[in-house]
């Protein structure tokens, strides 16, 4: 499953709903320090299970996901 957030804040109601269900969750973002998991972490209580951070200014590719979530078995 994949939740897309165009909007970071103010965040969706009922997150804390649809975290309560989840089980391994990994978080991909273009940023150094995972400004969007600790968000989630202090607005809903969530923590993500993992972390992917690409911070040198260039998207992600799907390859680059996938060999992340590889290296730490996920996939």
């Amino acid at each position: 499953n994949l939740i897309h957030f165009t909007e970071v804040y103010p965040l969706p109601t009922g997150l804390e709903k649809v975290f309560g269900k989840a089980g391994e969750t990994v978080c991909v973002e273009n940023n150094a320090t995972g400004q969007f998991a600790r968000l989630l972490r202090m607005e809903t209580g969530f923590q993500v299970s993992h972390q992917i951070l690409k911070y040198d200014g260039r998207p992600f590719t799907p390859e680059h996901i996938i060999r992340e979530l590889k290296e730490r078995g996920l996939v």
